[in-house]
């Protein structure tokens, strides 16, 4: 009973009926393998063509780079080409080194050069005993380069901390602003309406001068309603207020 399939450098085996152990397969040695630019060497595709005349593997130059080539007579020849020796021609299985191992060889049998300039080469460039010396002299001569940017650093880190405390009290006035805009606005709320000069005359815009008023009781109705008027909206009217010194109260609703 078969046990063990055939490969490229393998013979099949087969149970011999007295062991429970499949026996070890045949080596097919000096058998080509990877479409012919190998052969098989203790039942492994690793071996080279020319170990078939008992030569040794050699990178070809110039117009061989994808070539399996053969140490012969101290000459690298390529193989179909040998003096002594008959092998037909071979090439490099695609994806092989070739050039002096400065690029591989593709499906067409051309040798494809290899970028060897890559990222982490450049990184390792960057990062090289020599450049991490020359750095660490140059901070050593501008050593005032190095305290002007930590102490502006530094200082920036306040600046931003102090102007986020400044800041939290505004928002809640803010927002207590908007809270009161949003109360006021509501239809049940009710104010009483006085009708003076250079006021408006409609409910809308009486509504509307009433609420400002309320929020703002110590202005005059006049100076508020020619804010409220010239402001696109409440929030806006409310800010320009504000910045005339005229003090909110939110409680006088």
């Amino acid at each position: 009973m078969k046990c063990h399939e055939e490969v490229a450098c393998k013979h099949s085996s087969y149970c011999n009926g007295s062991s429970g152990v499949c026996p070890a397969a045949p080596h097919k040695n000096q058998t080509r393998c990877n479409e012919g630019s190998n052969t098989c060497y203790e039942g492994e595709c690793k071996g080279s063509v020319c170990q078939l005349v008992n030569l040794d593997e050699c990178q070809c130059q110039r117009d061989n780079l994808c070539t399996v080539c053969c140490l012969e007579g101290g000459v690298c020849r390529p193989t179909g080409s040998l003096l002594q020796h008959n092998i037909q021609l071979t090439y490099l299985m695609s994806g092989r080194s070739c050039n002096d191992y400065k690029g591989y060889c593709n499906a067409d049998h051309q040798c494809i050069q290899v970028n060897l300039e890559n990222p982490l080469t450049s990184l390792d460039d960057i990062f090289s005993k020599k450049n991490l010396g020359n750095a660490f002299q140059w901070l050593k001569t501008h050593w005032y380069y190095t305290l002007t940017i930590i102490g502006c650093t530094f200082l920036l880190c306040i600046l931003l901390k102090v102007t986020y405390r400044r800041s939290a009290p505004m928002q809640k006035y803010m927002q207590t602003i908007t809270q009161t805009l949003r109360r006021v606005s509501k239809p049940n709320n009710h104010y009483q309406h006085h009708q003076l000069p250079g006021t408006p005359s409609n409910d809308e815009d009486q509504e509307k001068l009433a609420r400002m008023c309320a929020m703002f009781p110590t202005a005059s109705r006049s100076v508020t309603w020619d804010v409220r008027r010239e402001a696109p909206n409440e929030e806006a009217a409310v800010i320009t207020m504000l910045n005339l010194g005229y003090p909110f109260k939110p409680n006088s609703l």
